[in-house]
């Protein structure tokens, strides 16, 4: 039988006196073997790359408390991430406070395996293949997880809607922008992909094919989702819209501004700020 001890850890580069914070609770769980040549070295990338390139030595466990389950070391290790606010702390190698959203840190994306791909590139391919494979009664694996995860646990879009809005109104103070506005302006960059017109145009192309050839369903899920955002409410009272509603007014940069146009641009002026010269009140068609 297997040795199954769940633990929580914290280890520490000796160069940089930064910190990485996580636990193990699957099978096979030792902290006897933690941090070992054939043993567990975290499940992080950025510290398995230091690993890979400078040896076990560039860090030394600072920190291993054992518990009786995996939940109650799981837990313990969100406690501890968000008390520090791993996420956003220096200190911290970590990118994440357990919340799922180590894969926008763009120190993990640039990390390559050996076969030269980011985990973003090999999960595009793999998704993509299963996607097309993998299909039972009109539905891609992912699609049946997810209904199976919903039917399971009938909560789960709230929990998730409240957990995101969460993280994603938190000010970075680096930049005074929320996580969403962050987002917003990465997926306005240059380098993404999808803004390049050649790629814009195939998507949408492909997103018109997909609702020409499923009307009947695309249809019954926007009716669905609609009437879901306008008639289920939380525990105070508000329905998805009106919390969004809430939410842009008190973030929104936008809030307050106003369109001018010079004829062949759109863009929002606020009111203290200068209307550029040859701008006027209005959008154009453009």
């Amino acid at each position: 039988m297997p040795i199954y001890i769940p633990y929580f850890y914290i280890i520490q580069e000796v160069s940089t006196g930064k910190f990485y914070a996580g636990s193990k609770y699957g099978q096979g769980a030792n902290p006897a073997k933690f941090m070992t040549e054939d043993g567990y070295t975290t499940s992080s990338k950025i510290v398995n790359e230091i690993i890979r390139k400078s040896g076990l030595k560039s860090f030394i466990v600072r920190k291993i408390k054992v518990f009786d389950t995996a939940e109650s070391a799981y837990n313990h290790e969100t406690k501890f991430l968000e008390k520090v606010d791993a996420r956003n702390n220096p200190k911290f190698y970590n990118c994440h406070n357990n919340d799922g959203l180590a894969l926008y840190n763009p120190e993990v994306r640039k990390i390559a395996d050996n076969d030269g791909k980011t985990s973003y590139e090999k999960g595009a391919i793999k998704g993509a293949e299963t996607k097309m494979k993998d299909i039972v009664d009109g539905k891609n694996c992912f699609q049946r997880a997810y209904e199976k995860a919903l039917k399971n646990n009938p909560d789960l879009i709230s929990i998730r809607s409240r957990n995101m809005a969460k993280t994603m109104s938190k000010i970075d103070e680096k930049t005074g922008l929320n996580l969403y506005q962050k987002s917003g302006m990465k997926r306005r960059g240059n380098k993404n992909p999808s803004c390049k017109p050649e790629n814009a145009k195939k998507i949408s192309e492909g997103r018109k094919r997909y609702i020409k050839k499923n009307e009947k369903v695309w249809l019954e899920r926007q009716n669905k989702l609609n009437k879901k955002l306008d008639n289920e409410k939380d525990e105070n009272g508000m329905t998805a819209r009106e919390r969004h509603s809430e939410w842009m007014k008190k973030n929104n940069p936008t809030t307050g501004s106003k369109w001018y146009n010079n004829g062949h641009k759109n863009i929002r002026i606020k009111p203290d700020q200068k209307i550029p010269e040859g701008y006027f009140p209005g959008r154009a068609n453009v």
